[in-house]
């Protein structure tokens, strides 16, 4: 009992326990006349870093293709189609949380705003008030169409093909420290993204990724049916192992790493950079009795 008193009072938190780690908001791309998309296929290429997905719509292939670059600090969907003309959406930013808000800033480029949700503490210590403030921004090119720009979404109309920079930012520059300025990270990283070409910035996230992703090679044996698709591998592996899923698994834990964890940014949580629940089980936290250390096995 001494020992619980003395952990109670010199280790513990007021209030016990952290906030929860909480989403920034979704990226919501509509394509009108979309719905019946054929040949749906999506795939991620670990040694690239790049998700790709691809379908056709009236005899018109259309591709897009997502990453978050390290080295220029933003993520980057580009889309294209199989003819001339046939690139129309509307792309708008939403958020969970509080005081949300969204503007036009320039030119092609919308903001959204707000702050962090508030939260009730463990214990008798009622509501905690949301601190972290956030903004993030995104900008439009696009090869030949029309763009419009209003304070709510940004229209692509008629384009050949059309590249989405996202830039995101929160006041947060260390645990005690909540002095940054979001909106003025977020216009230097897209100011300098604009220095360079989309395949620039590709290439420069690529050589990035695999400068790290290529320091380790495994081979456990053939798979047993390759052709599949990875989600029905992993039902079959019940029935008969599949070598080179355990191998796909275990490069698939590094490409996760190297992508929720850098020198410099925060360690890897529960959920890592992609919880998506402002209620999120054990509060996507650090964990450290097994789960951080889960993390960082690999």
């Amino acid at each position: 009992k001494e020992a619980q008193d003395l952990a109670t009072e010199r280790f513990m938190s007021i209030p016990l326990g952290q906030m929860p780690y909480q989403p920034f908001g979704d990226l919501i791309l509509t394509f009108p006349g979309h719905e019946k998309a054929e040949n749906y296929r999506r795939e991620l290429d670990l040694d690239t870093a790049i998700a790709t997905t691809t379908y056709r719509v009236d005899g018109v292939t259309y591709t897009r293709q997502a990453f978050a670059s390290w080295p220029d600090q933003v993520i980057v969907v580009g889309i294209r189609s199989s003819q001339p003309g046939m690139v129309t959406f509307t792309a708008t930013l939403t958020s969970p949380n509080q005081d949300v808000q969204t503007q036009a800033v320039g030119e092609n480029t919308l903001a959204i705003r707000g702050r962090a949700r508030d939260c009730k503490a463990r214990g008798d210590y009622g509501i905690v008030p949301g601190t972290v403030k956030f903004e993030g921004r995104y900008r439009v090119i696009v090869n030949g169409g029309k763009v419009t720009v209003d304070e709510e979404r940004i229209i692509v109309a008629d384009a050949d093909a059309a590249t989405l920079m996202l830039a995101l930012a929160t006041t947060v520059k260390s645990y005690d420290d909540l002095s940054a300025d979001p909106a003025t990270l977020c216009s230097e990283a897209l100011r300098k993204a604009a220095g360079k070409t989309p395949m620039q910035i590709r290439d420069g996230h690529v050589a990035d990724n695999q400068a790290l992703f290529r320091r380790v090679s495994i081979d456990l044996g053939p798979a047993m049916e390759p052709g599949l698709p990875t989600d029905q591998r992993v039902l079959k592996y019940a029935q008969k192992e599949d070598p080179q899923l355990a191998a796909l698994l275990f490069q698939y834990g590094r490409y996760l790493m190297i992508a929720s964890s850098r020198p410099g940014g925060q360690p890897a949580n529960l959920q890592g950079l992609w919880n998506d629940s402002v209620s999120p089980p054990w509060d996507s936290k650090y964990t450290v009795n097994i789960n951080t250390e889960m993390n960082y096995w690999l």
